[in-house]
């Protein structure tokens, strides 16, 4: 039986259970340490599951240098997950599987992917959807001709571009086969002081991606909309898929009524760890390896660079900035409303943690 691996924690909030539900269940991780800088939450990590707390630490670093890991889940927020991924690959860790996004900016993404190349360390980015069975269904279905060939994917849905979104951009990349990205276009709204755990987010936007082949992917992130008409569809020249609720079908086969999609579910966090295990022992590159997900961050980036030039923007994307927050700087998005809130974390912004 294959030996268990030393596993490491940064960021010990909620999603840190998600990642360690895959390390348990799949009988090959071994918890060994933890770090977090809120000694709360640490503190109550560490006895749910049992870690001693001398292996537990306030600074991340410290961890890595000190217990030898293989691999390291990472689990804070945005801002700092290409730091902490590409200090893992530094210190000699083979595996690590990183919340996405991939931070704010190009810039940032870049710097891990030249310590990931240096170190050969092996980075899965949480894009977990591609392990959800409506959406590999889906992008089954899709690849076999169930609804023609795709013309167009469009969303509906809140939370902001980087934390909901990316998970979109990824998801209409995924069910069509990962295709090039010709171009984006896209437009924000940010007339109120919104931030989404300790960083600018924007109030609405919408974004437009040229796929190569003609298809086109709709977002819209924010916009009014009635209870229960957001989600993801997929259209084609011989019918279409509805993945919110359902998931649905239609097409000459269902007589063109919706009839639902048979799914037998499996646990993404099991999929994705035992994927990542193979790859370090020379397995082939999971489905949310990080190569995948910079082609996503870069879409991401490019609405924040469209709706900054108000023009349609090609690939590859050359403003490495933080682009949002540049737009702020430079006075692109002035506020009615200036004091901040935070729709994720409250209470964040007054204990200071940006």
């Amino acid at each position: 039986m294959p030996r268990k691996v030393r596993v490491g924690v940064i960021g010990t909030g909620g999603i840190s259970r998600y990642h360690m539900t895959g390390w348990l269940r799949s009988k090959r991780g071994k918890l060994v340490a933890a770090a977090d800088f809120q000694p709360a939450s640490l503190e109550g990590f560490c006895t749910e599951f049992g870690l001693p707390a001398d292996h537990a630490y306030a600074d991340p670093l410290k961890m890595l240098r000190r217990e030898q890991l293989d691999c390291v889940s990472i689990c804070t927020w945005a801002q700092t997950h290409p730091h902490f991924a590409a200090a893992a690959a530094k210190a000699g860790v083979k595996g690590v599987l990183c919340e996405k996004p991939l931070g704010y900016s190009i810039a940032e993404a870049a710097k891990l992917m030249r310590a990931v190349d240096k170190h050969g360390t092996k980075v899965l980015v949480m894009h977990q959807r591609r392990y959800s069975t409506r959406y590999t269904k889906a992008a089954r279905l899709i690849a076999k001709g169930a609804i023609g060939r795709p013309i167009t994917l469009v969303s509906r849905n809140g939370g902001g571009l980087a934390n909901t979104h990316s998970h979109t951009i990824d998801m209409m990349r995924y069910m069509l086969g990962n295709p090039k990205t010709e171009w984006v276009l896209a437009t924000i709204e940010r007339t109120t002081n919104r931030w989404e755990r300790c960083y600018p987010c924007e109030d609405r936007a919408l974004g437009a991606i040229g796929f190569e082949g003609g298809v086109r992917g709709l977002i819209e992130s924010d916009t009014p909309l009635e209870k229960g008409h957001g989600g993801l569809w997929i259209y084609g020249t011989e019918g279409a898929i509805n993945l919110f609720g359902g998931p649905l079908l239609m097409n000459k086969n269902t007589a063109g009524t919706w009839r639902p999609i048979q799914l037998k579910e499996v646990s993404p966090p099991v999929a994705y760890v035992k994927d990542l295990l193979r790859w370090i022992d020379g397995g082939p590159e999971p489905r949310i390896s990080l190569q995948q997900a910079w082609h996503t961050h870069e879409i991401l980036m490019g609405f924040y660079e469209s709706a900054r030039t108000r023009r349609l923007v090609a690939f590859p994307l050359r403003n490495r900035r933080r682009i949002l927050q540049q737009m702020i700087d430079d006075g692109a998005l002035p506020l009615r409303r200036k004091r901040p809130y935070d729709i994720r974390k409250p209470d964040a912004l007054k204990a200071g943690y940006r």
